[in-house]
């Protein structure tokens, strides 16, 4: 059992796992164990449980606040978005903390809790160290809708619970922006404000059409 406290996990991550996804200082814990003599059976073996407690730091890969952005011209199509991690971009939090279970090599969690001023994620699913792969749910939530990481005011995003789906082998993972998963109430309000500005398009070329042919007409009454 280690209970490591105000550790720097950036640096511990990159030494200990090759793997370069995530910033931040807290405590991590973990009562582990495993056996084998090859790397790959010590892996699948890993039973025990983990907990992290972080701050200030971020998620390397996708920015939540950035994808989030586009929401409007996504769920109209109502199809869901694939897109592969981004070294460049990234998703800030103020705090962020998760227990895992871990069985036979894989890490199960289903407590994410994330927060940053924009955004508050939660999420849960498995982490397979021993196959080196991941399949899990994240809900990111918009809780600010004033302009700061990643761009606009989004007042119609505002407390909606969008499902990113983080899935695929440890060195080539991809998020799945379910759009689709989205309730039609949730559609709807989203949708609305561009409903709108599409109507008010129509009302004014209409205008436009009307006063061209009363032009026209009058022109007509004075030859």
């Amino acid at each position: 059992c280690q209970n490591l406290r105000d550790i720097d996990v950036h640096p511990l991550l990159v030494d200990v796992a090759q793997k370069d996804f995530l910033e931040g200082r807290g405590d991590v814990n973990l009562d582990i164990s495993t056996q084998g003599q090859l790397v790959s059976v010590l892996k699948k073996s890993l039973d025990g449980s983990a907990k992290v407690a972080l701050h200030d730091g971020a998620y390397k890969g996708i920015n939540l606040a950035k994808s989030l952005r586009d929401i409007q011209s996504k769920v109209g199509l109502k199809k869901n978005e694939t897109q592969s991690a981004d070294k460049g971009e990234k998703t800030d939090f103020s705090e962020l903390s998760a227990s895992f279970k871990i069985k036979n090599g894989v890490a199960h969690n289903d407590d994410l809790n994330g927060k940053s001023p924009f955004v508050r994620v939660t999420g849960g699913g498995d982490v397979d160290i021993g196959n080196s792969q991941v399949n899990y749910v994240v809900k990111a939530i918009l809780v600010n809708t004033a302009t700061g990481q990643g761009g606009k005011e989004l007042k119609q995003l505002r407390d909606l619970a969008v499902p990113v789906r983080i899935f695929g082998p440890f060195d080539n993972i991809r998020y799945d922006l379910e759009w689709s998963q989205l309730s039609s109430e949730a559609l709807k309000g989203i949708l609305q404000p561009k409903l709108e500005e599409k109507k008010k398009e129509l009302q004014e070329k209409a205008r436009e059409e009307v006063k061209g042919q009363l032009k026209d007409q009058l022109k007509g009454l004075f030859r």
